[in-house]
């Protein structure tokens, strides 16, 4: 039976405890007895080596688990996440520079070609 409506918040935290990111997942489907990745989008500034705790809390037809791990980002698994970071930001910005470009054309073709259409009626 797949579990509906499943529910994943997570938190991570540095070494003393300050909560660096908190992250929550809503209607999600899982079969019973199985695993998955689950991505966590790293939001803070940048990832700094040291350790980190990472708790996980799930949720799911009135039915809870939990899970808190520590672990180890070194200083080359940091520097390669720092740099990811920063160029997904850049070509999103990008994508966003260039869809808008293309939608304003786009609809000033369509004003065009209508307002070509209505002088060849008359």
């Amino acid at each position: 039976m797949i579990v509906s409506g499943l529910s994943v918040k997570t938190q991570i935290m540095d070494s003393s405890g300050k909560v660096l990111q908190t992250d929550q997942k809503k209607n999600m489907r899982m079969a019973p007895n199985s695993n998955f990745d689950m991505p966590v989008v790293w939001k803070a500034a940048e990832m700094q080596p040291g350790t980190y705790r990472m708790k996980i809390l799930a949720k799911a037809g009135g039915k809870h688990w939990s899970a808190d791990r520590a672990f180890v980002i070194k200083s080359g698994e940091a520097a390669v996440v720092n740099q990811s970071t920063e160029k997904t930001e850049a070509s999103k910005f990008n994508y966003g520079w260039i869809g808008g470009a293309f939608l304003i054309l786009l609809v000033a073709a369509v004003f065009y070609w209508l307002g070509k259409r209505q002088r060849n009626r008359k």
